[in-house]
């Protein structure tokens, strides 16, 4: 139908923004891409069709055409909190970790309840070694979302990585308890064990995580470490 109607009206970038928000739902994101530039040639303050052309653009794997998509959205539509939102995610696969902080901070200035961007700064604050400030995001934004359970176990590893590992204990229990089919908080609580000296309950940990991803690497070579340390030389082979 939309085909039918740009026959009709090749002019018409409504239609051609239809086709492409069509061809995205179904999978066509080359297509998708064609038909917002095209749009865009036609009506080139169209923030939609930027920020269209960049969600495609993204699951192409085109990160840095993406994130000049979102740009222009932006400079369009500066109150858009989805697309300060989609380029934050954006800056962070390529690992502009300031510029996705920018961004996340302007999605919190907007919504100050999305734990999303809370929990997204606070993972870019912990790549830039600032694991205090990805505490107390991860803390807002559990205070708003209390049963998501990445957010315990992010905020687990930045406990972790400044020592406080009972509190990195407890978090990971608290991300088993609400997902337990998630090997990560197994695998950051067995670290955390083993820094306290529970060697038994770092071996179950690792081996849990194992149970459930059996292609965790990190988990087999720390389990044979800890088995090593224990004097099980034969297990950890």
């Amino acid at each position: 139908d939309y085909t039918k109607e740009i026959e009709i009206y090749p002019t018409s970038f409504v239609a051609y923004g239809n086709r492409a928000r069509a061809r995205y739902i179904f999978g066509d994101l080359n297509g998708a891409v064609d038909d917002y530039t095209i749009t865009i040639q036609i009506n080139p303050i169209c923030a939609q069709a930027y920020d269209g052309r960049g969600l495609a653009k993204a699951k192409l794997a085109d990160v840095a055409g993406a994130i000049k998509d979102y740009t222009k959205a932006i400079e369009l539509e500066p109150s858009s909190v989805a697309v300060y939102y989609r380029r934050a995610v954006s800056h962070g696969k390529v690992g502009n970790f300031s510029a996705a902080i920018d961004d996340y901070t302007k999605v919190i200035e907007f919504n100050p309840t999305h734990a999303n961007a809370y929990c997204n700064r606070g993972w870019a604050k912990g790549k830039l070694n600032d694991f205090k400030g990805e505490i107390e995001d991860c803390t807002r934004a559990i205070q708003i979302h209390p049963m998501n359970a990445l957010i315990y176990c992010n905020r687990a590893a930045a406990l972790y990585n400044i020592g406080d590992f009972a509190s990195a204990i407890e978090d990971c229990g608290k991300a088993i308890e609400i997902n337990p089919q998630d090997a990560n908080p197994y695998r950051t609580r067995g670290m955390a064990k083993r820094q306290v000296g529970d060697s038994d309950g770092t071996i179950q940990d690792y081996t849990k995580a194992i149970e459930i991803n059996s292609n965790f690497f990190d988990a087999y070579c720390s389990r044979g470490v800890v088995k090593t340390d224990c004097g099980d030389v034969e297990g950890a082979v």
